[in-house]
């Protein structure tokens, strides 16, 4: 099994400002961008203490998102209160990639949401960080 497909969710809760909501927020709300900046530091920073495997890709891989653009929502299901999203994101390494994450209001009480983050961008990102530390060393 490869790292970047043993964990490929991660969720959170956050609460809202103290009034009913009747849909989820939207992919670029503060708090949802912010809680995709933490989920993925938090993951790194666990993955890279609890698994041996991913210590050999773990230098190729940012340890944190610093920015997050162009956040859209790709589709909303009504029924379940669920926002799929996509994003750039911009990690400290001055990388960039595109990132999936859904935003859904927890269906017993609507002033929590759930952030998602899809971990799926990692292995281009990983292999894209091992080529380029292979270019630098042949310099």
């Amino acid at each position: 099994m490869k790292f970047w497909q043993m964990t490929a969710l991660t969720g959170l809760v956050l609460t809202l400002g103290g009034c009913f909501k009747s849909e989820a927020p939207k992919c670029s709300d503060k708090e949802v961008v912010q809680l995709v900046k933490q989920i993925y530091t938090e993951h790194i920073g666990e993955l890279s203490k609890s698994n041996p495997m991913f210590m050999i890709f773990a230098a190729a891989i940012p340890k944190k998102i610093v920015k997050i653009d162009s956040a859209r929502p790709v589709s909303y299901d009504e029924k379940i209160h669920l926002r799929q999203c996509k994003a750039q994101a911009y990690f400290d390494d001055n990388r960039t990639a595109p990132i999936e994450y859904t935003v859904q209001l927890d269906e017993k009480n609507s002033d929590q949401f759930y952030v998602e983050l899809s971990f799926e961008f990692l292995q281009p990102l990983a292999q894209q960080g091992m080529m380029q530390q292979i270019l630098k060393d042949k310099e």
